[in-house]
């Protein structure tokens, strides 16, 4: 196996990490205030991935921790908005994908902010992203329920995060920025519990556990994986690869939350999805025609030899 396909592999992996980090976060804030987890989570979190960069990070300039300061603190907004929607959440597979659409979003906020260009499969998915909404998040009554707009909003900051990734990040070392990103995430968190939410009961020990779970797991391991993953990888592959991670998410919440689809709401899952696919018709295209090339220059080998 070559080193691009082990980085598939790991890719792969990591869309299931990410998932699990939905599950352990709505079991963690079941019973502990969700801003104290995600402090705890991303502190924890950053502080292991640092004790990999300490050298990194003692030789990084005023510059660029400035820049990985103000990504993160970005990334900081849009998670504190993330699982406090989760919290509030009855849905995780609907918020899952409400979140997915950042994708489509991330075009757009480039556009506003650094007049970046929209590719006409944004243009095309935008419709079909839209509709998918609304047969996801409107009820009965035409209303969004809180923790969806909680989760449209989040996705918006995560586009412009990863909008700030692609112009700041390419100035500051992998490790040293995905580490001063947690630590921002995790002290916003802890200011952000300390100012708006009160501990009123203990919390229990399988709570700790599922704590634990998210800082190894679903952050650190996960961030781990990514930075070796995303530097190995094909990035035509990868971009595919990372539109699985709202699918295992809701299977995940089938089978270990218990929770039940409409057919409407699977609709508007399928409906997502597609536009998700849409986006990513380029790299799908490459990929269909690498796969092809492959057989075909195996076929002419094997004709050879016989």
């Amino acid at each position: 196996m070559t080193q691009t396909n082990k980085a598939d592999v790991v890719i792969f992996l990591i869309t299931i990490l990410a998932a699990t980090g939905w599950i352990f976060t709505k079991m963690a804030t079941g019973g502990m205030p969700a801003l104290l987890f995600l402090g705890l989570r991303f502190t924890c979190a950053g502080l292991v991935v640092a004790l990999f960069c300490i050298r990194q990070l003692s030789q990084l300039s005023g510059k660029q921790i400035l820049m990985a300061t103000q990504t993160g603190l970005v990334q900081a907004i849009g998670l504190a908005i993330w699982v406090t929607a989760i919290s509030l959440s009855e849905q995780l597979s609907e918020g899952a994908f409400i979140t997915s659409t950042l994708v489509i979003m991330v075009p757009f906020v480039g556009r506003l902010f650094f007049g970046t260009s929209i590719q006409r499969e944004v243009l095309i998915a935008l419709p079909l992203a839209c509709i998918g909404l609304a047969l996801l998040a409107l009820d009965t009554s035409w209303q969004f329920e809180p923790a969806q707009v909680l989760f449209l909003i989040s996705a918006v900051f995560f586009a412009l995060h990863i909008n700030l990734l692609s112009h700041f990040g390419k100035g500051v070392p992998a490790l040293p920025m995905t580490s001063i990103q947690l630590l921002m995430v995790g002290v916003v968190g802890l200011l952000g519990f300390t100012l708006f939410e009160t501990l009123t009961v203990s919390i229990s020990a399988d709570i700790w556990w599922w704590l634990a779970a998210s800082v190894l797991i679903a952050t650190s391991l996960r961030y781990f994986m990514q930075t070796w993953g995303f530097k190995y990888s094909n990035p035509t592959y990868a971009a595919v690869i990372m539109i699985l991670e709202p699918v295992w998410t809701s299977l995940m919440s089938v089978a270990v939350l218990g929770e039940s689809l409409t057919s409407r709401n699977i609709l508007g899952c399928l409906v997502i999805l597609a536009a998700l696919l849409i986006t990513r018709y380029q790299q799908l295209l490459a990929l269909f025609s690498r796969q092809t090339g492959d057989k075909t220059e195996a076929y002419c080998q094997t004709e050879q030899n016989v």
